[in-house]
Formats: C-alpha cells, sequence, structure tokens
C-alpha cells in the first residue's frame, strides 16, 4: 500500500500488491502478464475515483489479493500438471444474475440434474486447489 502525496490517503499500487500476493503464497510466477494493462486501468480509476473508506480500501486490497493469488497458485498448479490443459471442458450453461432474482436457485436446479456437474462457490473463487487440499 502506497499513500499519495497531497492527501496522505491510501493508494492501489501494482508493484506493491504483486509483491504481496507473492509473499502470501510462497509463489512468483504469475504467467502470462496479460492482465497488467486492465489492472493498471482498473488501478487508477480506483486511485482516482474510488474515495473509498480506510476499511474500504481494505477490503479491495484483499479481494485483488485474494485473486492474485489464485493465479499464482493456477499457474503453479499447471506447471505441476501439464495435462489439466489437455481435459476437455463441455459447458451446458453460464447463469448470470442479480442478487434475488433467482439465479442460485436455477443453479441449484440444473446442477440436481442427472449427469451435471456444477462449480462450486469455492472453485469459482480459487482457480487452483488450496495448499493441502486433495481431489475428491
Amino acid at each position: 500500500m502506497a499513500t499519495s502525496a497531497t492527501t496522505a490517503a491510501p493508494v492501489f499500487d501494482r508493484e506493491t500488491l504483486l509483491a504481496a500476493a507473492r509473499e502470501r503464497t510462497g509463489l512468483s510466477d504469475f504467467g502470462d502478464t496479460w492482465f497488467f494493462e486492465p489492472m493498471d486501468q482498473y488501478i487508477a480509476a480506483a486511485n482516482a475515483e474510488g474515495k473509498l473508506t480506510e476499511a474500504g480500501f481494505g477490503g479491495q486490497t484483499e479481494s485483488i489479493l485474494k485473486g492474485l493469488a489464485s493465479r499464482l497458485r493456477m499457474v503453479e498448479d499447471i506447471k505441476q500438471h501439464p495435462e489439466i490443459l489437455d481435459e476437455p471442458v463441455e459447458v451446458a450453461a453460464i447463469i448470470l444474475g442479480l442478487p434475488r432474482t433467482g439465479s442460485t436457485i436455477f443453479h441449484r436446479l440444473l446442477a440436481s440434474a442427472p449427469g451435471m456437474t456444477a462449480i462450486r462457490w469455492y472453485e469459482a473463487q480459487n482457480y487452483a486447489p488450496l495448499p493441502g487440499d486433495e481431489p475428491g
């Protein structure tokens, strides 16, 4: 976390966030860095327009770090198990919805159909297994 010279308010900084994610996971390879440009755009907008409270800044920082840490684990998982990239992925549906519109119950209904496998909430939040996770 850096601070602005004029306001002393905390500001987001890409290198600080990347370093924190590396420290959190003990991993360093983010793989293809295509996401740096959109991340920089997000950071610039958040710093210029965010007007976050200290708690809001902390929450956003944690959200960004979770995504970066998940990416680090995903890249490491693919290095350890390159056969992952050969797995067929068949998508029957993608469900998007605003809160309180029935999207969760619709997701659960479709997931209950024989032969269907649905993504779990924690799987959507973590692209690769967490340390110590066992398949199954």
